[in-house]
């Protein structure tokens, strides 16, 4: 497994969901105990996504994903296929019908 990879972040404008960006940065991909590092394959981007967005500040939506810029928020994608690169947790699964960065014991 390489030690480092590039992760794109979707950007878009609180105030105006039209505009986005994708932001890009390395990062480190070796798990820490207990984790797992999914790769991501496919993804879609779903109504669900937009509506989250239109709603984000009166439900906090943007609190959960922040970016650390002014007037713009982090549309994490709700749906996608991905394998293991690599884990140091034991005896343990992964839920496909939610995003999670930490297995669930099995």
């Amino acid at each position: 497994m390489p030690n480092r990879s590039t992760v794109s972040r979707l950007f878009t404008r609180k105030d105006a969901l039209d505009q986005t960006r994708l932001v890009c940065q390395e990062t480190s991909l070796e798990a820490a105990e207990g984790e797992i590092v999914l790769r991501l394959d496919l993804f879609s981007l779903t109504t669900n996504n937009i509506t989250y967005a239109a709603f984000g500040d009166s439900m906090q939506y943007w609190q959960f994903f922040p970016t650390g810029e002014e007037g713009w928020g982090h549309m994490p994608v709700k749906w996608g296929r991905n394998r293991s690169a690599g884990t140091l947790a034991k005896d343990c699964w992964t839920s496909t019908s939610r995003s999670a960065d930490r297995p669930v014991p099995g």
